[in-house]
């Protein structure tokens, strides 16, 4: 079955929206909400588990700031820390060029779905890119105000770690 989106996609990579992982977490999160945002109640991790390694959670707290509430294992041993209860806005020193609150925000005010594809500019061995899958979440009072992400680092190739 081919899921009904109601918001709009952002297709920014297309290896994002066909990799079997972010897959998992765009057809549980359609499933919840018919294919517009469900409300963050009725999001739960146990049911798609197999890919929690791999999801980051955030609460938007401001304008384009958000606070990390769940990181999962895979997502915290690529980055350069752990993300849970992290917050990050416009004037928090950034690790890396990745502007994570400025797609957020977008993805909230779309609201819409959003696939896409960064490099990886901090010190990683193994991996080079990320793909992913941002999903907008609502809150208690109806708006889009969490965002969960799945996230997928690809390995290195030969080519990079020439590079690197």
């Amino acid at each position: 079955m081919t899921p009904h989106y109601q918001i709009p996609l952002q297709v920014l990579d297309v290896e994002a929206v066909t990799h079997p992982t972010i897959g998992t977490l765009a057809d549980y999160w359609c499933a919840l909400g018919a294919g517009a945002p469900p409300a963050r109640a009725s999001f739960d991790f146990m049911e798609i588990y197999k890919v929690a390694p791999h999801l980051l959670m955030a609460e938007r707290v401001a304008p384009e700031t958000f606070k990390f509430i769940y990181c999962g294992t895979a997502v915290a041993d690529n980055f350069p820390r752990d993300l849970t209860g992290a917050t990050f806005g416009p004037m928090t020193p950034r690790a890396s060029r990745i502007d994570w609150p400025g797609f957020y925000s977008v993805v909230l005010d779309g609201p819409c779905l959003r696939y896409g594809r960064e490099r990886i500019d901090w010190a990683n061995r193994e991996s080079s890119d990320i793909i992913y899958c941002t999903c907008p979440l609502l809150g208690k009072d109806g708006r889009p105000t969490y965002v969960v992400s799945c996230l997928v680092f690809l390995e290195r190739s030969p080519f990079d770690a020439a590079g690197a």
